[in-house]
């Protein structure tokens, strides 16, 4: 709409000014050597403006042809940034289409200063293939197209070797520590293959100065692995018992951490602090790989252990495992009724053969061996099915 007014308000000016030069108002004469040129001054004011209209023309074809070489080469420079995106942009939209094999062609070919970092896509592509040879080609072959960029490709080496090879990943990784001794990412890098290759005291000797470039939580399972590694290793009770000692409320309180002392210390025998130890460590979080552990430690005082338990359930209602531990210790106290409802309500939720023995065995006691037989028959077959 705008460029139609502007083409009419040209429109209109240029017949006004064709009027206005024909109208043929007041007189210029001009003589120069033997010439002389008489026209009004409408006229002449008409052909300086078109003459000023072709001169303005002129410098600017003047101007363009000068700078056309410029021109050229800025085009031929875009072109060139240009091609590599068209590249990854296509090489893209083949992984969206998963032809694989498109992908690495387009991915690899051309030459150019980010050609690197389309290799390294590619390598990317070949590792989730799991073709480790072509991925380790792609590899050397970015290493020697951009050597100034060996610390990315190190650092992407290393994190893709975690999964097969930790040995040469952890290689990498203290390789790069030497040149990059604060650099966060392979602190991070060391402290997972430690964890993953279980050295578990060298993890011990270097955890600390890795803990800022850790998140929390990061830090602490690292650090119960470690403790859960140092516990299920000592070799006397006493040695186990100064380790525990010397951890922290919060750390005694991990799940991991707990069970891995508990289980550690039931070779040398059963301590009456051994419930306190779990509980403390299921209100603190709940982890129901803890029941079967309460139970082999439970006895020393059933009833108050029985309270706590009723207490869990309150909070858990669906957990087959805290009805099975209940049925447990009313069995022990000798409430032998309660003890049948809640190994019943268990087997409700959670088929379990060990629930279904415990119960199998009160109804011999109680002379009910076809309740028993019935009740284990059917759990046999609901198992089963379970695995179909």
């Amino acid at each position: 709409m705008i460029r139609l007014l502007l083409v009419g308000l040209l429109a209109i000016m240029g017949a006004w000014l064709a009027a206005w030069a024909m109208s043929g108002q007041g007189y210029v004469a001009v003589q120069f050597g033997g010439w002389l040129v008489e026209t009004s001054v409408s006229v002449l004011a008409l052909g300086l403006l078109i003459l000023a209209v072709i001169s303005y023309g002129v410098v600017r074809l003047v101007v363009m042809l000068w700078q056309s070489p410029r021109r050229f080469m800025v085009w031929r420079e875009r072109k060139k940034m240009r091609l590599p995106v068209q590249r990854l942009n296509a090489g893209i939209q083949a992984l969206a289409l998963h032809d694989d094999h498109h992908a690495t062609l387009k991915l690899t070919q051309g030459k150019d200063d980010s050609q690197w970092l389309r290799i390294m896509l590619a390598a990317q592509l070949a590792q989730a293939q799991g073709k480790r040879v072509q991925r380790n080609q792609y590899i050397e072959q970015a290493l020697k197209l951009a050597p100034d960029e060996a610390f990315t490709i190190r650092l992407l080496q290393a994190r893709w070797l975690m999964g097969d090879d930790t040995v040469q990943a952890l290689a990498i990784v203290e390789d790069m520590l030497v040149a990059h001794p604060r650099q966060r990412t392979l602190k991070v890098l060391r402290v997972q293959a430690l964890a993953d290759l279980g050295q578990w005291q060298r993890l011990a000797s270097i955890l600390p100065s890795a803990k800022s470039s850790l998140s929390r939580a990061s830090y602490l399972q690292l650090q119960g692995r470690q403790l859960v590694a140092q516990l299920t290793d000592c070799g006397d009770r006493q040695q186990l018992d100064a380790l525990w000692q010397s951890l922290p409320a919060h750390m005694q309180r991990q799940a991991s951490v707990a069970h891995a002392y508990i289980s550690r210390a039931l070779v040398w025998g059963q301590s009456q602090h051994f419930w306190q130890i779990l509980s403390k460590a299921m209100n603190s979080h709940w982890d129901a790989s803890l029941l079967p552990l309460l139970a082999q430690v439970a006895g020393n005082e059933p009833y108050t252990e029985l309270k706590q338990v009723q207490h869990w359930q309150q909070q858990h209602v669906n957990e087959a495992g805290l009805w099975w531990l209940s049925g447990v210790l009313a069995r022990k106290l000798g409430i032998v009724g309660q003890a049948e409802k809640d190994w019943q309500h268990s087997l409700a939720l959670t088929p379990s053969i060990p629930t279904a023995l415990a119960l199998s065995e009160l109804y011999a006691s109680q002379s009910k061996l076809d309740s028993a037989r019935e009740l284990l028959t059917h759990q046999l077959q609901s198992k089963t099915n379970i695995n179909h």
